[in-house]
This record gives structure tokens, sequence and C-alpha cells, in this order.
């Protein structure tokens, strides 16, 4: 397995090619797009992101209200996983904090959530800057960053499910795309474990060879997840220590 093979490279949103990255995903279920994502800006916003982790207490697993999750929000999820009513059935250990898009920017991190998201419609045949900032067609985009915390973080390798239900429960003719924004570095951040994805029919940590700002890009057919962080070290809840990720995924506005 050659892993350049995934790599597609794009200096800007307009010069992106779908045609591409379709072929990638045709070919390996998986590809990483690289040169999209400022990683002076991604840096400085991980900056502020980890210190509101080590300040802010997280909230239960369950519980909270959809308006909520529209604004800055931060909980804990594990377990098998309660998500908007739906138990999905899928182990995780991990942090979840959302990043409203029409809101001031309290990170420094919306414009790299945009971008997420406009890779995501364009892949979807949409206007780049469908449901970015405010909701279209009963779907908002709920940007929010996975934090995997040293001591075990993870997520059991799954194909997704609930959000292309979502997608054809809105317009049948949607196709589901999930662009990941890579946040973490491996080796750096982490040591052990990472995102992992089946790879030309093996399962592969592919953070062994993405880099800082990649986005990556499975469908609904990928199985993918993240192999647990750093067993070795204990895990400290207000320590933001860890792997992270960031997604922009389209949800009900009444959900």
């Amino acid at each position: 397995m050659n892993k350049n093979d995934f790599v597609l490279n794009f200096s800007s949103i307009q010069d992106v090619d779908t045609q591409q990255i379709y072929k990638k995903l045709e070919e390996h279920h998986f590809c990483l797009l690289r040169g999209l994502i400022s990683r002076e800006m991604l840096s400085s916003g991980m900056k502020n992101l980890q210190n509101f982790i080590a300040d802010n207490d997280d909230r239960a697993c369950t519980g909270e209200s959809p308006s909520e999750v529209r604004d800055y929000f931060m909980k804990l999820s594990i377990g098998l996983g309660n998500h908007s009513g739906h138990q999905i059935n899928r182990g995780r250990f991990m942090r979840t904090i959302y990043i409203p898009l029409n809101k001031p920017d309290r990170f420094g991190l919306v414009d790299c959530f945009k971008t997420v998201g406009k890779v995501r419609n364009l892949l979807m045949r949409k206007n780049r800057e469908f449901a970015i900032e405010e909701p279209e067609e009963g779907l908002w985009t709920a940007a929010r960053v996975h934090h995997f915390p040293t001591g075990g973080g993870h997520m059991v390798p799954h194909r997704d499910t609930l959000a292309p239900q979502i997608l054809t429960e809105a317009n049948e003719k949607y196709d589901y795309y999930q662009p990941i924004l890579i946040m973490s570095r491996k080796g750096i951040d982490y040591d052990i474990g990472g995102g992992c994805a089946m790879l030309d029919g093996k399962l592969t940590e592919y953070e062994d060879f993405s880099e800082f700002g990649d986005i990556a890009i499975y469908n609904s057919s990928t199985i993918h997840g993240v192999n647990e962080i750093d067993l070795h070290k204990p895990f400290r809840q207000r320590s933001s220590t860890g792997r992270y990720s960031g997604l922009a995924t389209l949800y009900k506005t009444n959900a």
C-alpha cells in the first residue's frame, strides 16, 4: 500500500476537484485532502480550545437540549452512545465540543470548520455555503471537535448509519460524505493509537501518514474508528492531551 495514493493536494476551496475525490473514494473508500487548512490558524485555535477544556467542566453524556448544542457546548461521550434519542450501540470514550458557525469565534476555529463544511457541500453537489451558518432545507451544520483523551480515548470501528439516514430522510438524492479535520499530531500530542480506517482490506491507522490540518474523507461504506489513545498513561479529566478531530455534519433542525 502506497500511502501517497490516498492524498490529494489543493491550494484553496475554489481549486477542489470533486471528480478526483470521487475517484479516490471509489478506489479506496478513503482519501486525504491537503493544503486547504492554514496550519498556523489551526495551531492557534487549538491552544485556545485546550485552555477551554482545562478550565471548564464537562456536561453529562446525555440530557442536553437541541438548542444547547447549537451554541458552545462540551460533554463527555462514554459507553455505547445515545445520540439525539437514537441508541447507536457504538462503544466510545471521547469528549465533544460543539462550535457554532454563526456566533462570535471563541477559539479562532470557525473558518477551519467552514472549510470542512464547504468540502462536504461540494461532494454533495450543493452550493458551497449550504447550511454553513444558517439552517437550510431542514438541516444545520453541527460543527464539533472530538477529543479522544490520553488514557484510553477511542471509538469502536464502524460504518456510519445515523447521519446517512438523516440525509436520506431529508432528500433521498443526497449522498453522504464525512470530511474529518485532523487536529492533532501523532508522536507529539499522543503516541499510540489514532484514527483508523479500512484501507485496501486492512484496518490502518491513517494518522501514521496524514498531516496536521489534512481533511480525511470517507463515505457510508467506509469502516472507520479510533484506536485507543495512550493506554500506558493515566486519564485525567481536565487534561487536554490526546487526539483531536473536527467534523461538520448535517443534522435535522428539529432533532
